[in-house]
């Protein structure tokens, strides 16, 4: 009956280098080595959330470059911001070990705040995002919000299995479609939400929608013209808001 509903909804539509500078956000880092590299932005004075970036599969993915403009109007919102690398190469094994690492390493480095964590990735990170809430819990803490924004579907041949089980029902969870995103992950994800057993209640479908000269195909994530501002900027500032 969950699987049904939601789908029924989709088709509906500090340390050194840390101390606060300028009011434009500074890109600090890379941190780390490998896989466990990642970038930090720190809001200035106490963040009201920290967010954590999970890329998808590309190696221009593998720094933040597609996702700064995106990432900059968080920190501008008051949001301190850290972006996994989580691989080495794109597609590799490992992405969630790494994952725990550079958040574990970036939240140290923001002096841990006791603030919400609110987790979003987009393609690959858009399921990676969901299965790293099932596996937080190793570094003791429990991401307030999800949003996985077209999340692809798992390659069990090239990555592990995640037990879905882990996932705190205290999660709000968001899912993203593209009306033009052939993609099917999100249906995929649903399915293995529904085994798990995760609450109804807490999961929300979102339709991102066509209009005009916009596609709401697999890449208008990395863009950032207006109808990308309203139909994906703005829900989660929505989200993040409501997890404070």
């Amino acid at each position: 009956m969950l699987l049904a509903a939601l789908l029924a909804m989709l088709c509906l539509g500090a340390p050194a280098g840390l101390a606060a500078g300028t009011s434009a956000p500074r890109q600090l880092g890379p941190f780390g080595k490998g896989g466990d590299r990642y970038w930090l932005w720190q809001a200035h004075g106490k963040p009201k959330a920290v967010v954590v970036f999970l890329h998808g599969l590309d190696t221009h993915e593998l720094t933040p470059a597609n996702h700064v403009p995106w990432i900059e109007h968080l920190v501008r919102k008051g949001d301190a911001v850290v972006y996994p690398r989580y691989e080495r190469q794109p597609g590799t094994f490992g992405a969630l070990r790494h994952t725990l690492v550079a958040v574990n390493a970036g939240l140290a480095r923001l002096h841990r705040p006791k603030v919400p964590l609110v987790v979003v990735g987009y393609s690959r990170g858009g399921r990676l995002a969901v299965e790293f809430a099932a596996v937080a819990a190793a570094i003791r803490v429990v991401p307030k919000a999800v949003m996985s924004i077209f999340p692809s579907r798992l390659n069990p041949v090239e990555e592990e299995v995640v037990d879905l089980h882990g996932v705190s029902p205290a999660t709000r969870i968001m899912l993203v479609v593209g009306q033009e995103d052939s993609r099917d992950g999100a249906r995929e994800l649903l399915g293995r939400l529904a085994q798990a057993g995760f609450p109804a209640n807490r999961l929300q479908a979102v339709l991102v929608h066509s209009r005009g000269t916009f596609h709401a195909d697999h890449f208008s994530a990395l863009r950032t013209g207006p109808e990308v501002r309203r139909q994906l900027w703005a829900p989660l500032d929505r989200l993040v808001a409501k997890a404070h």
